[in-house]
């Protein structure tokens, strides 16, 4: 057992740090893997090719990845008794059966493995990894002007289904797959994907989820994304793989990249992708019925309409469910969340500016940039390849409310 010392909170507007000791064991070991606590948490760390990874993953987290697919398989909680839950087991087969053909035969191999060392049926670990996402989550990259130092720090909100109990199955996993790039992820036990990571590379990603659905003739987005960390050297090389993927349904993401520093905000479907670089104005617009191709040449006329404006964003509100949003981001600075929370968190940013750095955005991204939802919140600063993360209580009290853990990407252990 060792003993570190980590920064766990913070207080705006005078910056307190509290120094506490992280107590660290090794629990278990798998071949090149082992499961660690760091002040009662899970950290997984995983080292092979792809099968070796996913065996390594099933053995040491055995009894949680069991709990955290079969509830995915066959839940019996609340959440199974909810509409959307039973709608997914009624399409899951022929939803399964388009994106199995865009899965990459190297995630096959980790299925297996994951299946073999938890000792589960293949097909249970494969449904389990393949449930569709409803997240409502923000994105942020700060850097340049906006931060203490200039260096580049990346926030990732996850605000999803508290209540289904995933927090109490949360581990961060520290993965170093063979012949590509070590990445953290902040995930779920039995989960292979990524929504929330940091490469050796100091690539950042987080997803932000749309409403899209149906669309399953790609990738599975957890599995894009992980692709991403493991192939993307530069913010380019990252921009590039989701431009070229076959990808599924509507999705937002941040990447960025703290070796330059700079980010770009994502909008993505399967038709579709557009980049928000950082200090820009950009907006969604969505004009109901759709206007039929004329000699005004598409253009519609909108009356009644109504607007409200703020000093980051205007929002347009027009008949027949027609609406409009246009964002005015800050120099140095790409922000994707929901209209309210996109505002709150700017309006913090505008006293902050010039100041950022971890322990102000703890404080920056509470309630209600946060939802009551909010089943983590992670703070990357991938210069030092260092994270803060904080989950949500076992009782569902907001990840943002909670203490923030310390963690390093570190190489792979040479034991």
């Amino acid at each position: 057992m060792r003993r570190l010392f980590r920064i766990l909170f913070s207080a705006l507007p005078v910056i307190l740090l509290f120094v506490s000791p992280a107590w660290t064991e090794i629990v278990a070991r798998e071949g090149a893997g082992y499961l660690e606590k760091i002040d009662g948490r899970y950290v997984l760390h995983l080292s092979g090719d792809y099968y070796e990874i996913g065996y390594q993953h099933g053995v040491l987290l055995k009894d949680q990845v069991k709990q955290n697919l079969m509830n995915i398989v066959d839940n019996q909680t609340e959440m199974g008794n909810t509409p959307e839950y039973k709608m997914y087991k009624t399409l899951r087969g022929a939803m399964h059966a388009r994106l199995k053909p865009f899965i990459p035969q190297k995630y096959m191999d980790e299925l297996k493995g994951l299946a073999d060392g938890a000792g589960l049926n293949f097909e249970d670990v494969l449904c389990g990894n393949l449930m569709p996402e409803a997240f409502h989550c923000s994105g942020i990259a700060l850097f340049g002007k906006a931060t203490r130092d200039g260096s580049l720090y990346h926030v990732r909100i996850l605000d999803y289904m508290t209540k289904a109990g995933l927090q109490d199955l949360a581990v961060i996993m520290i993965v170093h797959p063979k012949g590509a790039h070590g990445f953290m992820n902040v995930s779920y036990a039995g989960s292979l994907g990524s929504v929330t990571g940091m490469n050796d590379a100091q690539i950042t990603i987080g997803e932000m989820g749309g409403k899209g659905q149906g669309f399953y003739d790609g990738m599975p987005m957890p599995l894009l994304l992980r692709d991403a960390l493991e192939r993307a050297g530069t913010l380019e090389e990252a921009m590039k793989i989701f431009q070229e993927t076959p990808r599924t349904c509507e999705y937002y993401y941040v990447i960025s990249d703290a070796k330059i520093p700079d980010a770009r905000g994502v909008y993505a479907t399967p038709a579709q992708i557009a980049f928000i670089e950082p200090g820009s104005m950009f907006g969604f617009f969505k004009v109901l019925p759709a206007p039929e191709k004329d000699a005004g040449d598409g253009k519609v006329l909108l009356t009644g309409l109504k607007m409200e404006q703020s000093k980051h964003q205007i929002l347009f509100q027009g008949p027949n469910g027609s609406m409009g949003f246009m964002g005015m981001l800050p120099e140095n600075t790409v922000v994707i969340s929901g209209e309210d929370r996109y505002r709150f968190f700017l309006e913090r940013l505008d006293t902050e500016y010039g100041k950022v750095d971890e322990t102000r955005l703890m404080e920056m991204i509470k309630r209600p940039v946060s939802m009551k939802s909010n089943l983590h919140c992670a703070i990357f600063h991938p210069a030092t390849a260092e994270a803060w993360v904080a989950h949500a209580a076992s009782d569902g009290a907001p990840a943002c409310d909670q203490t923030y853990h310390h963690y390093v990407l570190e190489p792979p252990s040479a034991n």
